[in-house]
């Protein structure tokens, strides 16, 4: 005997059974959450894991190591994000990356970063990623909410909207509160010899094959300098 379709509610706001999209997360699917201004949530699913080459998951768990939550702070306005004329891209132009992140197992939440909700967007996260589109409008001591609220060991980027590469910053002393990292170890020494040898004469180093470089902070008490 076919089960009988339960009566229906007197009016909308009784209790009911309410019938869901089952198929709406399938399980294990990994998605991008996107928090609007509005407090919405769209929901952008991850790329296929089996269209994702492995080596470029291998190059992810070795960038970013196996730290889990990742907050991006964006253009999250829901209007702009639902334009069908790839308004979600418009918006976030590096969505590809961050939904390959997702791909490889990260938890991805992207949200527009307003004094309101930085702190608790960013607590206890593992990365930190800064559309630099938003930059201008996000609080002036964002770094020192970062760290103060962030996982020990927390790393952060921005993310250059024309280039769409990221660029990995750390806190500072000085304003704005953070600097650029220099990516190349050996070229960033080299430039930050030349710039503490130039700015005062009388200095000079000595490099030799098979010996330690020269500490560069043995080489100034200049506060600008040692930063």
């Amino acid at each position: 005997m076919a089960a009988q379709d339960p009566p229906e509610p007197i009016d909308k706001f009784t209790p009911h059974l309410l019938h869901v999209d089952a198929d709406f997360h399938p399980a294990g699917e990994k998605h991008v959450a996107i928090l609007t201004p509005g407090r919405a949530m769209v929901s952008i699913p991850a790329v296929p894991k089996d269209l994702v080459p492995p080596a470029m998951f291998s190059d992810v768990k070795t960038w970013l190591g196996s730290s889990p939550d990742i907050a991006v702070v964006s253009y999250t306005k829901l209007e702009a994000l639902m334009d069908k004329d790839q308004g979600n891209l418009k918006c976030i132009p590096f969505l590809p990356r961050l939904c390959i992140l997702a791909a490889a197992g990260y938890n991805v939440v992207v949200f527009e970063g307003h004094p309101s909700a930085l702190e608790s967007g960013l607590r206890d996260t593992d990365v930190l990623l800064i559309d630099s589109g938003r930059l201008p409008f996000i609080q002036e001591d964002w770094m020192k909410v970062a760290v103060r609220v962030m996982r020990p060991g927390a790393r952060y980027f921005i993310c250059r909207r024309e280039k769409q590469n990221l660029l990995e910053v750390r806190p500072a002393s000085q304003p704005p509160g953070w600097l650029y990292k220099q990516p190349d170890g050996e070229t960033s020494y080299a430039n930050c010899l030349l710039t503490v040898l130039g700015t005062r004469s009388g200095r000079s180093a000595s490099l030799s094959t098979g010996r330690p470089v020269p500490d560069l902070r043995t080489m100034t008490d200049d506060r600008d300098e040692l930063e």
